[in-house]
């Protein structure tokens, strides 16, 4: 997709929220490393038919919302084990920093995550909070989706009463492609 100027657009999602970034034509099939992201607004909801798995609950609802690449807002509606339902929220903003643009695929990483879940279910409310980095992001120019896969990086750091489904130190796994819709 490009914009006014002729640049490219691309975005990225953490933990599920996207971020966009705008990159000059002759890096969209390149393996240079991207430049730093310009202007652009955008919104992004999961892909039709696609769901998000956060932490070992399944998400069928999200929408994210952002500025350049910085993730401003994102929430997720989720179902976990034992029939528990509940929600997830970005509860700080995120940046999506852009490493390599390759076949029109721009790759990167979202720093800065911290997101709270809340899921109710027989054993009462389930509070976690996980923080760290996405490193698996990528956004298909193509297709205006962006998808992550499971890595390292993002961490629990809080568990209260989730008989031990989410623990300290537990990584927090993160995977689902969301449409981005530049504003």
């Amino acid at each position: 997709m490009r914009n006014r100027t002729g640049r490219l657009w691309c975005v990225a999602v953490a933990a599920g929220a996207l971020t966009a970034a705008a990159v000059p034509s002759a890096y969209a099939a390149s393996a240079e490393e991207a430049p730093a992201p310009l202007a652009g607004a955008w919104t992004a909801k999961l892909a039709p038919g696609s769901t998000a798995g956060m932490g070992g609950f399944s998400c069928d609802s999200s929408t994210a919302s952002g500025v350049d690449n910085t993730i401003l807002s994102a929430t997720w509606q989720c179902q976990g084990p034992l029939g528990s339902t509940g929600s997830a929220a970005l509860t700080r903003a995120a940046t999506f920093s852009p490493s390599t643009s390759s076949g029109g695929i721009v790759s990167g990483s979202v720093d800065g995550v911290v997101i709270k879940v809340q899921m109710d279910g027989a054993l009462g409310l389930c509070t976690i909070t996980a923080a760290g980095n996405a490193p698996h992001a990528a956004f298909n120019q193509a297709t205006s989706e962006f998808s992550m896969t499971p890595g390292p990086g993002l961490a629990v750091t809080q568990a209260t009463n989730c008989a031990g489904l989410a623990n300290v130190g537990d990584q927090f796994p993160y995977s689902g492609t969301h449409r981005v819709t530049f504003t």
